[in-house]
């Protein structure tokens, strides 16, 4: 007795998983967007009639309707990132650095947060093998973490990224590290897991997706990614100087 089952191709499963990744983030957006409106005009318009106790509990809810909003998009990221076809081209290490770091210094501006990055570069001229998108994403990821986890009493976070090569000259060994920050090293394990939460001195950070999809880009391409507490907090990123065909 015959039985007719498709065989589904891995191409055909992960544009199916992308497809549903879309449609959840698309048909929640609204809704949250709809919630954080509400409280902005109950805040806006209702102030002096709700009381100190009122619009704290307005402030915990556009709190948390932001963190949901930032998790919609940190999944839409997973999704384009994580289901896009590589294009693999030669890239100028320190050139996509300084883009990833003016990207963030405006999206700091933007938002007017206090932390602006000053960002050291001790990198030769090299070039990597890599697909530029999901690299500069991975980048991105990495170095706003950085900034996210320090002091938020600071004007300015520095930041130095450097690179050496292994012994058997195989790998890059990418170093991303930055003093201001005093991390709860029981978390350090969970630090690449999804929205997990992370205490970083007296305040609370969800990781969201952001440093897991690090995680998966650098694996993706036969890299490693872990972390660092000792005397300094840093990313360590080893990294293929040639890519296996």
């Amino acid at each position: 007795m015959s039985t007719n089952k498709k065989i589904f191709s891995i191409e055909e499963i992960n544009e199916e998983v992308r497809q549903f990744l879309y449609i959840i983030t698309h048909d929640l957006e609204n809704p949250i967007r709809g919630v954080k409106q509400a409280s902005d005009f109950l805040v806006a318009d209702y102030k002096d009639k709700i009381g100190p106790d009122g619009e704290k509990i307005l402030g915990l809810l556009q709190e948390k309707a932001n963190l949901l909003s930032e998790m919609l998009d940190d999944i839409n990221n997973y999704s384009k990132v994580n289901f896009k076809k590589d294009q693999v081209v030669d890239i100028k290490f320190k050139d996509i650095l300084t883009v990833v770091a003016n990207s963030i210094n405006q999206s700091i501006s933007k938002n007017l947060t206090k932390n602006k990055l000053h960002l050291i570069q001790n990198i030769d001229n090299m070039t990597i093998q890599s697909d530029e998108v999901k690299f500069s994403q991975l980048l991105k990821n990495l170095i706003s973490t950085l900034v996210q986890f320090s002091d938020e009493t600071q004007d300015e976070v520095t930041c130095t990224v450097s690179c050496i090569k292994t012994e058997d000259n195989k790998n890059y060994k990418f170093t991303f590290a930055c003093k201001e920050i005093e991390f709860d090293t029981t978390r350090i394990a969970k630090l690449f897991e999804p929205f997990q939460e992370i205490k970083v001195k007296s305040q609370k950070i969800n990781t969201k997706m952001t440093l897991a999809l690090s995680k998966k880009i650098a694996e993706s391409f036969g890299g490693e990614l872990t972390v660092e507490n000792s005397q300094i907090f840093q990313f360590i990123l080893s990294y293929p100087i040639k890519l296996a065909t």
